[in-house]
């Protein structure tokens, strides 16, 4: 079996808070195919159009298929002083600040 594309695998291309659905396909997308689920991933979290749980989330999604570029994008959202207090303390959270 041959591993889709990972945008073939995502139905829309943005994710949202309230859509949990959509968070868990991107999730199980970049684990099809990691190389392009992380681009996919860090392209999220460093997207400022989507809110900060999102990021958050994405930034969390890339820990497990690219540690260290997950990681980075954690600490630096947590110390992001525009994004909600709530999303900063989520990202020192995972990351063990």
């Amino acid at each position: 079996m041959t591993a889709r594309p990972f945008t073939a695998v995502v139905a829309r291309p943005s994710i949202t808070g309230a859509d949990r659905d959509e968070h868990f396909r991107v999730g199980v997308a970049a684990r099809v195919d990691r190389e392009d689920g992380a681009a996919q991933l860090a392209r999220l979290a460093d997207d400022t159009s989507l809110n900060g749980y999102s990021r958050v989330w994405a930034a969390e999604a890339l820990t497990k298929v690219d540690w260290e570029a997950g990681t980075v994008r954690l600490v630096r959202f947590a110390r992001d002083t525009p994004l909600d207090r709530t999303d900063r303390r989520e990202a020192a959270r995972v990351v063990g600040h």
